[in-house]
Parts: C-alpha cells; sequence; structure tokens
C-alpha cells in the first residue's frame, strides 16, 4: 500500500507559538530571501532595489519600467482610504517604504530576512522603524515595541499591508492565521491589504502559458502532461477570494472585502494571474447601514450598458462572473477574477 503521512497539527500551527515544520518552512524562506537581498543583482537605487523579481518564462529581470508601475499602482491602493499610519509585513527591500513614509504619520515595517531589516534601519527613512518578525507576528512585542516608538504608545495602524508575501505561506491556516492577526491589530475604520495574490483558479492557465512559451510547438498533450507536473510541484501559495470571505465570516469585528484586479499599461504575470484584496475593518463610515444591492450575472456587453443605465438612479448593481481579458485572446475567454 501506499505510505500516507499526516502531520501533528501542533507542528504546523502558527499561534501561539510556531510548529517545528512551520518555523523550519519561515527559516526557509528568510534564508532564501536573505541571499536573494545579499547579492544586491537587482538594486538599481537605494529606492528601488528589485533583487529576485524575475520572469517565470525566461529567468530574466522583469523590467524596470514594469515594476516602477507595479509599485506606484501598489502604493496608490494603500494610500487609497487615507491611512496615517501602516503597518507593512513583508517590507523587503523598502519598495513601498521608500515612497509611503513620505504620506505618513508613521511606518512600521517587519521582514524575515535580516539583511532587509538591517539595511532599510540603516538608511533613516524619517518616521519609520523596522524589525525582524514574521507575518503571523504583527501583535508580537517586538513588533508592539516598533509601533509604539514610532506611531504612539498603544497605537493601532489604519492599514496593514501584506504585498507579495502570500505566496510564501505554507498553507490555508497559516494565511487563516496571519490575516485574523492583522484584523485584530487594524484600527476601526482602517484596512488590512492583502496585495498580489496568485489566484488558485489561473494557476493552470500560468502554468500553461509559460509551458507554451518555453516550447511553442510542443504537443497539447505535452504541455498537458508539463503542467500537471508543475502544479504537483509548485511550492507556492494560491487562493480565490472565497478563500478569504471564509476566514473573516463570523469574525469579532465587521469586515467588508473588496476584489481588485490588478490593472497596468503591459499584460505580464503580475497583471494576468494576480489580484488584491482590500479588507475594510468596522461599521461603513457614519454608522450608515450597507444600501441594498442588485447582483446580475454577465451575459455579454449589451445586457450590461442597460442595466446600468437602469440602476443608475437606484440601488447599487454589482454584475459578477464577467469573464477575464487578461487571460485570454478575446474579452469572451474565460476566468473570472472572483
Amino acid at each position: 500500500g501506499r505510505l500516507r503521512v499526516t502531520p501533528d497539527p501542533a507542528a504546523i500551527s502558527a499561534t501561539p507559538v510556531p510548529g517545528p515544520l512551520l518555523r523550519e518552512h519561515l527559516e526557509h524562506w528568510a534564508e532564501v530571501y536573505d541571499w536573494v537581498y545579499g547579492t544586491g543583482e537587482g538594486r538599481h537605487a537605494e529606492d528601488l532595489d528589485l533583487s529576485g523579481w524575475r520572469d517565470s518564462a525566461t529567468g530574466a529581470p522583469l523590467p524596470r519600467e514594469h515594476m516602477r508601475e507595479w509599485i506606484d499602482r501598489t502604493v496608490e491602493l494603500i494610500l487609497e482610504s487615507g491611512p496615517r499610519t501602516v503597518l507593512e509585513a513583508g517590507c523587503g527591500t523598502g519598495l513601498l517604504a521608500h515612497r509611503l513614509h513620505g504620506s505618513l504619520e508613521g511606518y512600521v515595517g517587519t521582514d524575515v530576512a535580516d539583511t532587509a531589516v538591517e539595511r532599510l534601519s540603516a538608511a533613516g527613512l524619517p518616521r519609520t522603524g523596522f524589525v525582524r518578525a514574521a507575518a503571523h507576528e504583527v501583535d508580537s512585542p517586538t513588533v508592539r515595541r516598533a509601533t509604539d516608538a514610532v506611531l504612539g504608545p498603544g497605537a493601532r495602524p489604519d492599514c496593514v499591508v501584506l504585498n507579495s508575501v502570500t505566496q510564501c505561506f505554507p498553507n490555508l491556516d497559516y494565511l487563516a492565521a496571519v490575516v485574523r492577526g492583522a484584523l485584530d491589530v487594524v484600527a476601526d475604520g482602517g484596512t488590512v491589504i492583502l496585495g498580489d495574490i496568485r489566484h488558485s483558479a489561473l494557476v493552470e492557465r500560468h502554468f500553461t502559458d509559460l509551458e507554451r512559451a518555453r516550447d511553442p510547438e510542443a504537443p497539447e498533450e505535452v504541455i498537458a502532461d508539463r503542467v500537471r507536473v508543475a502544479i504537483t510541484e509548485d511550492e507556492e501559495l494560491s487562493f480565490a477570494p472565497e478563500a478569504v470571505r471564509e476566514i473573516v465570516t463570523g469574525f469579532h469585528r465587521p469586515v467588508r472585502i473588496s476584489t481588485r484586479a490588478r490593472t497596468m499599461a503591459a499584460a505580464t504575470e503580475l497583471t494576468r494571474y494576480r489580484y488584491d484584496l482590500v479588507l475594510h475593518i468596522g461599521a461603513p463610515p457614519g454608522g450608515r447601514a450597507e444600501p441594498p444591492v442588485e447582483y446580475l450575472p454577465w451575459s455579454g456587453p449589451d445586457r450590461l450598458v442597460a442595466a446600468a443605465r437602469a440602476a443608475h438612479a437606484g440601488a447599487p448593481l454589482v454584475v459578477h462572473g464577467i469573464p477575464n481579458g487578461l487571460v485570454g485572446a478575446s474579452p469572451e475567454s474565460p476566468g473570472p477574477l472572483a
């Protein structure tokens, strides 16, 4: 028969103390990024260190102009709600920190890579603090000391950011622990932003596109076999928005979720297969009740225009099931974002 190994739940627990398998997983990623950041291979400027950002198909560094736009869109998303203070878990080389701190009263960044924390601490950015901590440790004594020092004693951040880090998480249980921890520490009326998420419904399409780009002449069955192997060996976490909706269901604080597509000028893997989630904490502004919403399934652009006109003076309209044109040759190609 086949041997099936079931790990002890305590070995993979995230809180209050990480189990041994989780510690090993986190230490692995810390070592990886310490090495990547230490090479400085993608360090174009003090505020533009793109080390580790490579095209999955070719292995070449992603275009600098595309990464600048990716950073700008992320900064816009974070500042959209007008936060005064930000806590970023997984700050990396400071691509966001360098651009956010000037618009904030306080910013604290955490990362598992010592190299990143030491380099950003030495940069002397005003109203910032950087500490070594994992994503599930946003309410740890180490992080609290940093937020107390930078944001004020006992202050909660207006926004908690986890951008381009969830792919390094070991599983959905860890994701749940991290999300709930972030929701616990953020201020009332604030936001938790999960950015640059790999969409589980698009993983097969992504790997198919990668294999086809690498070997355009390969038969379909060969591509399909390679994709199956790639999915089996894939070590990075991917999930759909529904996974986070399940995580926040029944949470002790009101949470509203907004799903965002990654919209940029160029269509690359960072826009085709990834998305953002904005979690709004607390009741709607002014204590207003959510207005009634009409839901309409996608059935083509003609009906959409008519429905939008009819709803203009009435209840908000949500159209669901709109095909994702980024992952197909035409707007009618499949691949919903939510």
